[in-house]
């Protein structure tokens, strides 16, 4: 008679769940940047069929091909694995340009990002988000009372 432990079990799903999560990242972020699987595994110094076969379920990548994949396609290793970050490319092209910019102006748009992703969340109605930031760029005494 076998006797299964229950945290066997349990870390055989979370195992089998994180797996499923990477190849479905993997492919939503491929398919967002616009390339087929073929034509970003040759990009980043593999065979013609490597990203297939992570996508697959073949396969993971080693830590160091991780981190190629992560460059190729934009994103953080940390962006990577936040399943629930829909844009992560844009939002570190945001976080480079950010560091160009005074501190100052990047308090005031931090100001302005969390009232419009307040605003976002309790309204839903993204014409307020558009009037709110017609005022911070047409106005700029709106922006010196942030």
């Amino acid at each position: 008679m076998f006797l299964i432990r229950i945290s066997e079990i349990s870390g055989f799903i979370k195992k089998i769940m994180y797996e499923h999560e990477f190849k479905t990242r993997l492919t939503k972020l491929r398919h967002k940047k616009g390339v087929s699987a073929r034509e970003m595994s040759i990009s980043i110094g593999q065979n013609a069929g490597y990203i297939n076969s992570i996508e697959t379920g073949k396969s993971l990548p080693s830590m160091a091909t991780f981190f190629y994949i992560c460059e190729y396609l934009n994103v953080t290793p940390k962006d990577f694995f936040d399943f629930d970050l829909k844009v992560p490319s844009e939002i570190n092209e945001i976080s480079d340009s950010l560091k160009q910019i005074e501190p100052e102006l990047v308090r005031r748009l931090s100001v302005l990002v969390k009232t419009m992703a307040d605003y976002s969340c309790l309204r839903g109605n993204y014409e307020d988000i558009r009037t709110l930031i017609s005022a911070y760029s047409d106005d700029s005494e709106a922006f010196e009372k942030v």
